[in-house]
C-alpha cells in the first residue's frame, strides 16, 4: 500500500502573495498611459480642480546598485504616481498593494529624510480617499 507523501512548501514556489495585481485596467488618455482606472480618475479630478500634478515624472533610486561576491545586484527604485513640485506633495495610488509595498514605502521615506526633502507623501486607495485628498489639497493651496 502506498502512503501519500506531503510535498514541502518552498517559499516563492507556488506562493502568490507577492505577485503584481493583474486586474488593473490600463487606460490611455491625453497620450498618457495610466496603469489603472483609479490613476486615470485621479488625473481627471486633479486636472478638474486645477492642480499641477505630473504623472510619473521621475524615478527615485532608494537603494543604489552594488556588487556582492561577484554578483551584480540591481538597484531598488520607486516611481511615484503623481508629484506636485510647487506644493511639495507626492501622491501614490495603491488600490491593492503587494507584500513588498510597505518596505518600499519605508525605504522611500528614508530616502526623502536623508536627502532633506520637504515632500509629503499621500497614499490613495479608493475614490473616497481621492476626494478627501482633494479637499486636503484645497486647504493647503488656500494656506499658501
Amino acid at each position: 500500500m502506498r502512503r501519500a507523501v506531503k510535498k514541502a512548501k518552498v517559499w516563492g514556489v507556488g506562493d502568490k502573495s507577492n505577485v503584481k495585481v493583474k486586474n488593473a485596467t490600463r487606460i490611455e488618455v491625453d497620450g498618457i498611459k495610466f496603469r489603472s482606472k483609479l490613476e486615470h480618475k485621479a488625473y481627471v479630478r486633479l486636472k478638474e480642480e486645477g492642480f499641477n500634478f505630473e504623472y510619473e515624472p521621475e524615478s527615485y533610486e532608494i537603494i543604489e546598485r552594488f556588487e556582492w561576491n561577484g554578483e551584480k545586484v540591481r538597484p531598488i527604485t520607486i516611481k511615484p504616481d503623481f508629484v506636485d513640485y510647487n506644493l511639495k506633495i507626492i501622491m501614490e495610488i495603491k488600490g491593492f498593494a503587494n507584500d513588498s509595498w510597505p518596505l518600499r514605502l519605508k525605504l522611500f521615506k528614508r530616502h526623502l529624510y536623508l536627502t532633506k526633502s520637504k515632500f509629503s507623501i499621500y497614499i490613495v486607495k479608493n475614490l473616497k480617499e481621492l476626494e478627501l485628498f482633494i479637499l486636503e489639497l484645497k486647504k493647503l493651496k488656500n494656506e499658501k
